[in-house]
């Protein structure tokens, strides 16, 4: 910052009446020589600053000088000597001397230049006069005109020197304290600090002075103890450090609150001891806390993740598809595989490439190729996982089988895949489990095509002696009906009314027994299924009066036959078990669940699931029976009140649970029942 230049000296004028007339006779007569003489001089006495002039011609020098020359005379002559000293040393103050800066000139030229003009000056006394009383009375006037020339000149000088002092001071603060951390010096000899900006209070709280107050116990006061050793190691080594050579040290501060920070010290030595020694050192201290506290914070989440990846019984690493090295594997290699991890990353891919199965690696290595392409195609915003099957030898010696899930980690500056992470499950226990279930399904269908053949032929071999009962039965109440007693009639009736349910239950058996192996679901109307039904069963209806109606059932994937003989068998049922007294009601309605929601035990997993609801008005039955009435052959009535097999609700549970569904029956007698059926929709 600046400092305004102000008049050192007073303006009372000196009075130099001998002088004045010979500086005139000097302008009116010998100007030019005494320009000249004046450079002959300052080139006698080799005058620094005439370095500044060497670049001009000798007659603009000399020029200059007469110019110069002619002021200096003027103001003798106008007794204004004390004000030409004054707007030549202001002229020098604020750089406006032709050619010569302020800083460029020194203590010793401003006494070369007042020698000059004097001898100058002497050198032309005996041209103006030769009267002893004159000459002596112009030097004593010369002399106290050289020494007001040396006097206010030196003390302009001392101004300036003053002035440039403050300056530099002042930009040393200025710089010092608006440094990002903070300037010391510190004495290696008394353990003291010797020099500390103000960047020490926003950082610690301290002021400079405080810091230099706690003199040889600065060290015990503000640094954390544990440090101290290590600080004091750090001081002996600055014995084998040059000068220019930068040391960098960490360590704690305790702030004025007590807490502790962490700083980063740049080091360097300052001063040296007459014998070489190191003395004072100078530093730059930054602070390091929230550095400290991301990198603790960024260790801890590293050592997390490396716990979970250890702790997971995966395989998962990185690796780099350029170089072929691992950057990163985790402890499951070792786990699930025997093998150390370090030794895939000394080794690379080698040792993967050795240890896979000979007759996956062709197949690994297309896939791969495959998705790594389709990766490099993709835009880096998209995420894309791909999956490996594959085996690779365990330790032991065994191949286990793994499932790889791969994907992008990171890519080069050009945008393709630079390195891929992969998480390896082990799926050997699954692919047995596999591979067992497929041998149990294929001895299954075996068995159950054996079954169904089985079925098919006792149930013919069943039908047809049964089938001839019927018919000769029928025969026989024909052709004797009347010729028996009424007792062989009602027997013969018996037994063909036997020979035909019997027949029918035979037909349910293979019913029941054919259900599950029929799996051709596909996306049916359920209201299209009840319609048809409703056609089939339209002559029983219109015979009771019966009101059925729907509310517009939905799509399901279903099987068409059993989902047909699902409705047909429980709309039958409800026919069959109507009031007298009452007409018969049914109603069916729909409604979707929520897998979040509550729901019955023994569904299969799905998104959502569909409940139809068949609710009727007829004769019911009592609660205490629902969990019965699904059972094969269990019967709540007489057959001799209400005719058929007992299989009916049956086929229904089997047709349900064949779905993935479950289904229920709650009642009440005389006043109805309600069947619900919940399946995946």
């Amino acid at each position: 910052m600046a400092t305004p230049i102000s008049p050192v000296f007073s303006s009372d004028e000196l009075t130099f009446p001998h002088l004045g007339r010979f500086a005139r006779f000097l302008l009116d007569n010998h100007l030019e020589e005494l320009a000249a003489e004046f450079l002959r001089l300052f080139r006698e006495v080799k005058l620094p600053m005439l370095v500044f002039f060497e670049s001009m011609p000798e007659e603009q020098i000399l020029q200059l000088s007469k110019q110069t020359s002619a002021r200096l005379l003027t103001a003798f002559i106008e007794n204004r000597v004390v004000e030409n000293i004054e707007t030549t040393l202001q002229s020098w103050a604020q750089t406006l001397l032709p050619v010569i800066g302020r800083n460029q000139i020194a203590t010793n030229e401003i006494a070369l230049v007042s020698y000059v003009r004097k001898q100058a000056l002497v050198n032309f006394l005996n041209r103006y006069t030769r009267d002893a009383e004159e000459l002596v009375a112009l030097i004593r006037e010369i002399d106290r005109y050289i020494l007001e020339l040396d006097s206010r000149s030196m003390k302009q000088y001392i101004s300036l020197l003053n002035r440039d002092i403050n300056e530099q001071l002042h930009f040393n603060e200025k710089l010092t304290d608006t440094s990002p951390g903070i300037i010391y010096v510190f004495d290696l000899i008394e353990r003291r600090e010797v020099f500390t900006n103000r960047k020490i209070e926003p950082i610690l709280g301290y002021t400079p002075e405080e810091i230099r107050d706690m003199g040889e116990n600065y060290l015990e006061t503000v640094h954390h103890a544990n440090d101290i050793p290590r600080i004091l190691a750090h001081f002996d080594s600055f014995v084998n450090l040059e000068d220019g050579q930068v040391q960098t040290f960490e360590h704690r501060m305790k702030d004025k609150s007590g807490r502790y920070r962490w700083l980063r010290n740049y080091e360097s030595i300052f001063r040296r001891k007459p014998d070489g020694s190191p003395w004072q050192i100078i530093g730059l201290a930054l602070d390091i806390e929230q550095e400290k506290q991301s990198t603790q914070l960024l260790e801890e989440k590293q050592n997390f993740i490396q716990k979970i990846t250890d702790a997971a019984p995966a395989i998962i690493a990185t690796f780099n598809i350029n170089s072929g090295q691992y950057q990163f594997i985790s402890q499951g290699f070792e786990l699930l595989l025997g093998h150390s991890p370090q030794q895939v990353l000394d080794e690379g891919i080698a040792f993967l490439l050795a240890i896979l199965h000979p007759d996956d690696l062709p197949r690994l290595m297309e896939e791969n190729a495959r998705a790594l392409e389709k990766a490099n195609q993709m835009p880096e915003s998209q995420v894309q996982v791909s999956e490996f099957q594959y085996r690779m030898r365990h330790r032991n010696g065994t191949y286990r089988w793994f499932r790889t899930f791969g994907t992008v980690f990171d890519r080069n500056p050009e945008g393709n895949v630079e390195h891929i992470l992969n998480i390896s499950l082990d799926i050997t226990e699954k692919v047995e489990a596999e591979h067992k279930l497929e041998e149990k399904n294929r001895r299954l269908e075996q068995s159950n095509a054996s079954l169904q053949e089985f079925a098919y032929i006792a149930s013919h071999d069943l039908k047809e002696p049964l089938r001839k009962i019927s018919t000769f039965g029928e025969r026989l109440l024909q052709t004797q009906r009347g010729r028996m007693d009424p007792e062989g009639d009602t027997y013969l009736e018996k037994i063909v009314e036997a020979a035909h349910r019997m027949h029918r239950l035979i037909g349910d058996v293979l019913s029941v027994s054919l259900i599950s192996a029929d799996q051709t679901f596909k996306v049916q109307s359920l209201q299209v299924l009840v319609d048809e039904v409703l056609e089939t069963l339209d002559y029983q209806i219109e015979q009771i009066g019966a009101d059925i109606r729907t509310d517009q059932l939905p799509v399901a994937p279903v099987v068409a036959t059993q989902f047909r003989q699902l409705f047909q068998n429980l709309l039958t049922n409800a026919l069959k078990f109507s009031r007298k007294d009452s007409p018969l009601q049914v109603r069916i309605t729909h409604r979707f669940l929520s897998a979040s929601g509550e729901l019955p035990a023994g569904l299969s997993p799905a998104r959502r699931f569909l409940e139809l609801t068949i609710a009727d008005n007829g004769i019911g039955f009592d609660n205490r029976y629902a969990h019965k009435i699904f059972a094969i052959f269990q019967r709540l009535h007489a057959r001799k009140d209400f005719e058929g097999t007992g299989i009916g609700l049956a086929i229904c549970k089997k047709i349900v649970e064949n779905h993935g569904g479950v289904i229920s029956a709650k009642g009440v007698p005389n006043q109805g029942a309600t069947f619900t059926i919940v399946l995946p929709a």
